[in-house]
């Protein structure tokens, strides 16, 4: 079996811009489609097979990145986790320019419900979309 890419190491591209080279970006797709299905269909609908089709690639090229259904749930989780870190951490810095304080209080509902909910709904704008 062809060797497999490091988890999430989070590095920055090898062209400085702070995107990932092509194998991260693919391999992100590929989480993205572990998650939509698990969203959709359920954990035990997660086969490789499945996530190839829900991402249009081969199963040979889930099987590259993820050598068993666990490795690629536990990866999918640790990528849907950062995504909602990320959110919160945006929300957090928009509070801090928040004026008054309903302003403030309306900016921090939004806040805890975008990084709870923001990548596990179906709506424009949440990893379902994407």
């Amino acid at each position: 079996m062809a060797s497999h890419a490091p988890a999430g190491t989070g590095k920055v591209g090898s062209n400085g811009t702070g995107r990932g080279s092509r194998g991260e970006q693919r391999r992100a797709d590929l989480l993205d489609a572990v998650i939509r299905l698990v969203a959709r269909d359920g954990v035990a609908a997660v086969t490789h097979r499945a996530v190839a089709a829900e991402a249009g690639v081969t199963h040979r090229l889930t099987t590259y990145y993820f050598q068993t259904k666990e490795k690629m749930l536990q990866e999918a989780f640790r990528h849907l986790a950062a995504r909602s870190l990320e959110r919160a951490s945006e929300a957090v810095r928009s509070v801090r320019v928040a004026g008054d304080r309903e302003e403030v209080m309306r900016s921090s509902v939004d806040a805890v419900v975008d990084a709870v909910l923001g990548g596990l709904h179906p709506e424009p704008g949440g990893v379902m979309a994407e």
